[in-house]
């Protein structure tokens, strides 16, 4: 998912996955699936097969754990920042765990095309990847955006090496 906002300064462009259910509708699941567990466990109990309650019950945990890791995951983002001629680009989920300032101006684009399109922004011989959680369809629109906002495009190439 690509949003571009027109911050003070200048341009703010978030990258963040998609998401197709939140929280709430994952803990929907949760109970659901909890619920049928529970009634299908109790007629095993009642014919004497207790032993399939806590198996029932570590399921139910289990795919509460998965589902929680990956909504969190689902909250990761990429943030690039146009103010002036500095480019500020954070990664994190939550807050920023990382981040980079560079001049914009210095600043260029790779595009590699191995088996799927991969963006990286270079500045010298630093070199960052960018949504590689988007689709190709997103990348291809974040492409087009980074180009209209003044970055050029270094390269192509379909090996996915950089050369500084």
């Amino acid at each position: 998912m690509i949003e571009l906002q027109a911050c003070d300064s200048g341009h703010c462009l978030i990258l963040k996955p998609n998401r197709s259910a939140d929280w709430q509708t994952n803990q929907r699941l949760i109970v659901a699936v909890a619920l049928i567990s529970i009634v299908i466990a109790s007629a095993f109990a009642a014919i004497g097969a207790w032993l399939i309650l806590p198996f029932a019950g570590l399921e139910v945990i289990a795919l509460g754990a998965a589902l929680y890791r990956v909504n969190l995951n689902l909250h990761y983002r990429q943030i690039l920042w146009f103010s002036g001629e500095s480019l500020i680009i954070e990664k994190g989920v939550y807050r920023p765990r990382q981040r980079w300032r560079w001049t914009r101006i210095d600043t260029a684009i790779h595009v590699c095309e191995d088996n799927r399109l991969i963006l990286k922004l270079s500045n010298g011989s630093n070199s960052i990847s960018i949504g590689e959680f988007l689709t190709e369809e997103d990348l291809r629109q974040v492409l087009s955006t980074l180009k209209t906002l003044g970055l050029r495009v270094r390269g192509h190439s379909s090996d996915c090496q950089l050369n500084a």
